[in-house]
């Protein structure tokens, strides 16, 4: 955790911060394909009129399992771009990982925001078992078609796009539905009827239609798809492909011509890794409108529709700025009626204001905590604007007023501005099976041809493997003394583990994660064990729910006991589960605490500016700069260490050009 004193240099980054309605963004991946346990590096772009915009402070992202948030993160934007990773759970169990990117404007219009999926590998899944021909809206490979019935041309004209059907078969072919999808939006659906051997033409108006996925397909009513057409269309004064060299040392380069400035992410992965290859920054912001040109949304060839524009003018322009802790003071109605009298007789008889708090933090790495005192105002809140942070802190609040501090109040601590999503936002086509299908189409090769296919078939599940461990039953019995373990709770038939020692408790950020990994036979979200068994968990040895869990952060962990069902601590017949935290930093219901303590999580701090792996991603960049002092990019790694890799760039130019390439290094 960093503490930032960084004003001036946001402001002199990102310059004014009013917005001037609604931005695109653009989250590029180092891969489409990923594992439990992995993480997944990214970069997101913030653009404004086709350009980065240097006004963008804050972007949120929201990490989904198949319904349920699982981390809300809000990146700290420079110049219109922000680095950032976000690492997937060792126990994920679902096939498909989900996000959605967001400014501050785009809260209540999440319609305008960004969404992706990505393939999460799992031991139970079988990719043969999913269709490989599934029709893909975004994808520019054809799926398989029977083509022994119909042919079907689409000829490219300047102001039309003529399509032209022909019966191969000597009878007539009734109630066949012609479609035609640009991007993500159907531009029209028609109903036809083809005789023998007899040719139709249809004419679509080009406009509007110029860079983008077309696609066009004739299904007959047995929704069989007879033919198919997908193309591509490259506008090139919005698009720019980078030029690869090699310098002296075999290191390859990377510039643009005319010696374009541009901010630049690479990725560098195996050639048989899953990266996909429809997604790219070039569709998904023109698809957002967000390109030097505008596109609307819809068309219909009928004439029974025109074109829809979004109308952003009815989007509140909301400020955005650097986030820093707020927070406030909640006492009962009957509690606050007495502390309000209280603190009215005080002030009469000391004649100053006596609203003033004693409020510490410290970065969860550190020992020592700062306090300083703060004003409340007459709502009971209290800001402190110079107070902006990565990572998490954690804060204590108390009265200053010796007289006052026996009041119970309970606080709320806030650095994220805004109501927290509790389920992901998916755009109409993005239902969760559609993407499932497509997903996994991908692994089985519909847009890459050769695909590694990782195998997980001889692989077992972590509850099914017995581990034998060295268990330090001195360390676990000074644990037992020094926590007053006694009656129930004594029992040696649990499974005990010296939380305060684990080396896991570093790379959780809270209770529920750490447990999570801990006991993966137990779906701690729910409070349940994977075969059904209900738990009953004990902070404390005081029964708690399993939502608390969120709010203890797992450097307070000490000790943990997990038994198993029929356990004497849970009436029902299921398990037990009791956590204990470090001593002198006992867990407290703050209703009852005199001094409120909290964990609050900031901005989540860019793990790292580049990476050299030797997994499926072996180098990842997403702060490649070129500049007029510095118009080549070296990429740090030799020829011998490029082969069997594909590289894929992605970026914005000064001037709003969108900077894409993915090619093999071997054909380089």
């Amino acid at each position: 955790m960093k503490v930032l004193i960084i004003y001036l240099a946001i402001l002199f980054l990102c310059g004014p911060t009013f917005g001037q309605g609604i931005n695109g963004i653009y989250v590029h991946t180092d891969r489409t394909a990923y594992s439990p346990g992995d993480t997944v590096w990214f970069k997101g772009y913030v653009l404004k009129d086709g350009h980065l915009d240097r006004s963008a402070v804050n972007l949120f992202v929201d990490w989904a399992d198949r319904d349920t948030i699982i981390r809300n993160d809000v990146f700290l934007v420079g110049g219109g771009v922000t680095p950032g990773q976000f690492v997937i759970p060792i126990n994920y169990r679902y096939p498909m990982l989900e996000l959605n990117a967001f400014t501050r404007n785009m809260v209540s219009h999440r319609q305008f925001g960004y969404y992706k999926s990505l393939v999460v590998f799992q031991d139970s899944l079988e990719t043969e078992n999913f269709p490989q021909d599934t029709f893909l809206k975004n994808s520019v490979t054809p799926s398989s078609a029977d083509t022994s019935h119909v042919e079907m041309n689409v000829l490219f004209q300047p102001d039309t796009i003529k399509i032209s059907l022909r019966s191969l078969v000597s009878y007539d072919i009734q109630n066949l539905m012609l479609e035609c999808i640009f991007q993500y939006v159907e531009v029209f659906s028609n109903q036809i009827d083809l005789q023998s051997r007899a040719e139709m033409t249809f004419k679509l108006p080009r406009y509007g239609i110029d860079s983008g996925v077309l696609q066009f397909r004739l299904i007959n009513e047995k929704n069989r798809i007879l033919c198919h057409y997908a193309k591509l269309l490259i506008d090139s004064s919005q698009m720019i492909t980078p030029k690869i060299g090699f310098n002296g040392t075999g290191e390859p380069t990377v510039s643009l011509s005319n010696g374009e400035l541009a901010n630049l992410s690479i990725a560098i992965t195996k050639k048989n890794t899953v990266i996909g290859n429809s997604k790219s920054m070039y569709g998904e912001l023109l698809l957002n409108n967000t390109a030097d040109k505008s596109y609307p949304d819809l068309y219909h060839v009928n004439n029974k529709q025109v074109w829809q524009w979004n109308n952003q003018a009815e989007i509140p322009q909301l400020r955005d700025s650097v986030l820093y802790l707020k927070g406030k003071l909640n006492f009962s109605e009957k509690v606050s009626r007495q502390y309000e009298k209280a603190l009215a007789n005080l002030t009469t008889k000391k004649k100053r204001d006596l609203r003033v708090l004693s409020v510490g933090f410290r970065p969860l790495a550190d020992t020592l905590m700062q306090f300083s005192e703060y004003t409340l105002n007459a709502a009971n809140t209290f800001e402190i604007p110079n107070l902006t942070f990565f990572d998490s802190i954690e804060v204590r609040i108390k009265q200053i007023e010796p007289s006052l501090q026996y009041y119970p109040f309970d606080a709320i601590c806030s650095f994220y501005p805004i109501e927290r999503h509790k389920t992901i936002y998916r755009p109409s086509w993005a239902t969760f099976e559609n993407q499932e299908s497509r997903l996994l189409s991908i692994v089985n090769g519909n847009e890459r041809s050769v695909i590694e296919r990782r195998s997980f078939q001889n692989m077992r599940r972590l509850q099914t493997v017995v581990v034998k461990r060295d268990v330090n039953t001195q360390r676990i019995a000074l644990l037992e003394k020094e926590h007053g373990i006694s009656g129930p709770f004594k029992s040696v038939n649990a499974y005990a583990f010296d939380a305060a020692n684990d080396p896991l408790i570093s790379v959780s950020s809270d209770a529920r994660s750490y447990l999570s990994s801990k006991l993966p036979h137990v779906n701690i979200g729910s409070g349940r064990m994977n075969r059904g068994d209900n738990i009953r968990l004990f902070i404390n040895e005081t029964p708690s729910e399993f939502s608390e869990l969120e709010y203890l952060f797992a450097d307070d962990l000490s000790y943990i006991k997990f038994f198993q069902p029929p356990s004497i601590l849970n009436p029902s017949g299921g398990a037990a589960l009791a956590v204990y935290t470090k001593k002198g930093n006992q867990y407290k219901r703050s209703s009852l605490a005199k001094a409120f303590t909290a964990k609050v999580m900031g901005y989540t701090e860019p793990l790292a500016k580049s990476i050299s792996l030797k997994e499926e991603t072996i180098y990842w960049q997403p702060m490649a700069l070129l500049s007029l002092l510095n118009p080549y990019f070296t990429i740090p790694l030799n020829k011998s260490e490029l082969k069997n890799t594909t590289l894929t760039i992605e970026g914005v130019t000064e001037s709003g050009k969108i900077v894409y390439l993915q090619t093999e290094m071997d054909k380089l």
